[in-house]
């Protein structure tokens, strides 16, 4: 018997009663069927972006023919099987590939011992994907002190162990790559995550953050798995027939309110939206279909817009001691949102005058060498959590994880020579910062003279970024520290 789990999620600013939309994919990606079927032969009627019976009957007559059984209603496996059988103007042109070729990748890797080890880092509390208990529901509570913690956050574990088994089937290891797909195939069939509150309720917002954070990061993670293990035709139906059902139930297209750009409570530009955004974009990616695409590409525009000039990003500034966290999970996901764009030949370029991540990297190099930087924001503390003192911020390894990717997206530009010649504010090793566990590696002795960026990086040491949903040192050939291999 399934079990049900309540989860105790961060503090979020929402206007009760935010509207649900309709996913703004949806009539995209129904014309794009219909077309190709009338490329097909089949009689659909008007391609008008609606499902109807003559649409339904086309369907489910190629489902037929490539040995798939009938659908009432239009599935995630029916829009792979359109793309496959009759590509079109919207078919992506690596449909199931999201970073690069791992065929390739794998070929390199098993070369070099250096970049087997980058594959095996182990991810903080992560599990095997296949040994994870499947939930049935996500229902938010609020905390006492507005953040995940403790026997509430369930889903940390499953999630690094995702992230973790990525890297270790790309590296090779068939066992990992066949646990991805378990894990896949057992939600599936119990078709788990289940919206477990309404979606127009006023605390919807953090379920939605949670459950397209894991429908996300596992089809991410069952895309590069079954590069190396296939599975057969009705198996994938299923899981993308699940994975489309969840990501249809928990996309949220408009959250919070309606306000301008610059403004601080501008919900759209938050790491919630882009997470949000996200889960489809991945699944387009999965089956080939750009339009599931379009919402992520369109909120990546909106955070850039959304920017200050210091390339500081407004939402997650100012959230007390959490500041470095929030930015860095947004920056993460900003940079895999737009490699996976370029994987498919979309180039995402801000608008004149909007900021870009190597401005943000650069804010947050600023903020690391003198905290002040960032605190004029952080006073706001904004469900900050971790502890009241917002004049120190707390760093864990996989807040720079997303660096291997940046690395190979930008070279080793001026912001990583600002790394290189960094020192980081001495609070962060202080006695206060010691008993808050601000940053639990700091050295036993008190500094006695400032510490280098790259030393603090190593104090903290390699771990991937799981808000990007996979080990970018791994996939990309980077290492963490930007003096081991240069571009």
């Amino acid at each position: 018997m399934l079990r049900k789990f309540s989860i105790a999620v961060l503090a979020v600013l929402l206007v009760p009663g935010s509207a649900y939309a309709e996913p703004s994919y949806q009539a995209p990606t129904l014309v794009a069927a219909q077309e190709a079927l009338v490329r097909l032969g089949y009689d659909i009627g008007d391609i008008d972006g609606a499902w109807g019976g003559k649409s339904r009957e086309a369907m489910n007559a190629l489902r037929a023919e490539h040995g798939l059984p009938p659908a009432e209603d239009f599935v995630g496996s029916s829009l792979w099987l359109v793309h496959r059988a009759s590509p079109g103007q919207s078919t992506l042109p690596h449909p199931g590939e999201m970073i690069l070729d791992l065929s390739s990748r794998r070929a390199e890797i098993a070369k070099s011992l250096q970049l087997k080890t980058l594959c095996s880092v182990k991810v903080g509390i992560g599990i095997r994907p296949n040994q994870a208990i499947i939930p049935d529901k996500v229902s938010p509570i609020a905390s006492p002190r507005g953040f995940i913690e403790g026997p509430d956050d369930w889903y940390s574990a499953i999630l690094e162990g995702v992230s973790e088994a990525q890297g270790k089937c790309v590296a090779g290891n068939k066992t990992y790559c066949k646990a991805i797909i378990d894990m896949a195939v057992n939600w599936a069939d119990a078709d788990a995550l289940e919206l477990g509150v309404s979606p127009t309720s006023p605390n919807s917002e953090d379920a939605l953050w949670i459950g397209n954070l894991m429908l996300r990061d596992i089809a991410f993670a069952y895309s590069n798995a079954i590069t190396f293990e296939p599975v057969d035709d009705i198996t994938h139906a299923k899981v993308l027939d699940w994975l489309k059902r969840r990501i249809d139930q928990y996309h949220h297209q408009n959250p919070g309110p309606a306000a301008s750009v610059g403004d601080p409570n501008y919900l759209p530009a938050s790491n919630h939206a882009m997470t949000i955004a996200m889960s489809s974009m991945v699944f387009g990616a999965l089956v080939g279909d750009r339009s599931m695409m379009q919402p992520a590409l369109d909120r990546w525009a909106v955070v850039m817009q959304a920017m200050r000039e210091d390339g500081s990003l407004p939402n997650e500034t100012k959230r007390g001691a959490r500041w470095f966290h929030y930015s860095t999970m947004q920056l993460g996901q900003l940079l895999t949102t737009q490699q996976i764009a370029a994987h498919q030949g979309i180039k995402l370029s801000p608008a004149p005058g909007a900021g870009s991540i190597q401005k943000g990297l650069g804010f947050l190099v600023s903020a690391l060498a003198d905290f002040d930087i960032a605190n004029k924001y952080a006073v706001a503390d904004i469900g900050g959590g971790e502890t009241n003192d917002y004049s120190i911020p707390f760093i864990r390894k996989f807040h720079f994880g997303f660096l291997p990717a940046y690395r190979s997206a930008f070279g080793d530009d001026e912001v990583i020579a600002a790394m290189r010649q960094s020192t980081v504010d001495p609070a962060i090793c202080s006695d206060k910062a010691r008993r808050d566990e601000k940053m639990k590696e700091c050295r036993d002795e008190p500094l006695s003279e400032p510490l280098a960026m790259l030393d603090a990086l190593k104090m903290v040491g390699p771990e991937p970024d799981k808000s990007m949903a996979y080990p970018a040192g791994c996939f990309l050939g980077q290492t963490l520290y930007p003096l081991d291999i240069p571009s």
